[in-house]
């Protein structure tokens, strides 16, 4: 079956963002069918003038590129994703031979949030584009929140009617459905689930350095590093430290190595600790079975802890939330049952494998 996938893919510098739509088309393959990443973005003609400013300086002096993973990024999705040739903006840019497709996802990441706006880019990601009789599915597509504004309601309510099946990635957007008239919403788990560990471990790069590794997304987040770092010395362990998705740009992190996809999850491979505020940074800590703290983000982007939350409560890791209380080395060192952790996800990642596939068989 010829599936297109609509998903975020333009990050350089977010790995599990690159990583959730990679996993997503290799359990596609699996089951036997052929996706192909549908390249959409928003319409920077449609964007306030001091953001076109802001886009176009950047774009003039590459800084997207000088971010944490830069073009290593985009030579990883050239060799493993399947990508449309043409970029669209808005469904006026689809033509009948651009949707030979037997059915069209969208998911997973946060597709159906309020930041993606009500506009022309909302209904890509609510794939308003796709006609009859190409089955509609959502695949879990994250709201990123518990609770959705009057405005964005409605327009959510009349999109969601239209899919065949719809699945999503937090329990919370199943209570969204449900209060919007739809009630046969699932949970499922996100595309980098679908996969195990040995599944990535062909990926990893040569850097095998037993370390401590600290991965954060630029969010406001408490983060004790002193106690840490010192906490790592005690270990004899080699500290990395990775900041991605920052508003301001070091020229340290701009003129330093770029970590490929394989290094990222190399360091995952290879860490005795790992420090988090990022939910794939966590998914890759239950992966590769390694003792982590998450450390949860706070001001505006805190309603982004959600989705963390409903993952370590699924595995029964509430405990390995950050509590200011105790110290760093007490809660690192607190035992996983790791054997209850993977007999966890091995269920969830059996039903959610189950209903995509069912989904796409209807």
């Amino acid at each position: 079956m010829r599936i297109g996938v609509v998903t975020f893919w333009q990050s350089a510098d977010n790995f599990g963002q690159i990583l959730q739509g990679y996993a997503l088309q290799r359990a596609l393959k699996a089951m036997g069918n052929a996706p192909v990443l549908i390249r959409t973005e928003r319409d920077q003609s449609l964007l306030p003038f001091s953001r076109k400013i802001k886009l176009f300086i950047h774009g003039f002096f590459h800084l997207p590129y000088l971010g944490s993973g830069g073009k290593k990024i985009r030579c990883f999705q050239k060799k493993y994703l399947s990508c449309s040739k043409k970029i669209y903006k808005s469904k006026g840019d689809f033509q009948p031979s651009d949707l030979t497709y037997e059915a069209v996802i969208c998911g997973s990441d946060v597709v159906w949030s309020e930041g993606v706006g009500c506009g022309e880019y909302g209904e890509l990601n609510f794939l308003s584009f796709v006609p009859k009789p190409i089955k509609k599915i959502s695949y879990a597509a994250s709201f990123g929140a518990s609770s959705l504004s009057k405005e964005f309601s409605e327009f959510v309510k009349d999109k969601i009617f239209d899919f065949d099946a719809i699945s999503v990635r937090e329990d919370s957007g199943i209570d969204i459905c449900s209060r919007l008239g739809r009630s046969d919403a699932v949970s499922v788990c996100d595309p980098t689930l679908l996969l195990k560990k040995e599944d990535y471990d062909t990926l990893l790069s040569s850097d095998r350095r037993k370390r401590s590794f600290a991965y954060f997304i630029g969010w406001p987040t408490d983060i004790p590093e002193k106690e840490i770092i010192e906490y790592t010395l005690r270990k004899k362990l080699h500290y990395d430290r990775l900041d991605c998705q920052k508003s301001k740009k070091t020229l340290k992190s701009c003129f330093s190595k770029k970590k490929t996809i394989q290094d990222w999850l190399a360091s995952y491979s290879a860490a005795d600790c790992i420090y988090t505020n990022s939910f794939h940074g966590t998914i890759f800590s239950l992966l590769f079975n390694k003792p982590f703290l998450f450390f949860p983000v706070k001001g505006d982007a805190q309603q982004l802890n959600d989705r963390i939350l409903n993952l370590l409560k699924k595995t029964d890791l509430l405990d390995r939330v950050w509590n200011s209380n105790m110290s760093i080395q007490e809660q690192m060192e607190q035992p996983i049952d790791w054997n209850r952790v993977n007999v966890a996800v091995e269920k969830w990642r059996t039903f959610s494998y189950d209903w995509l596939k069912k989904a796409l068989e209807l």
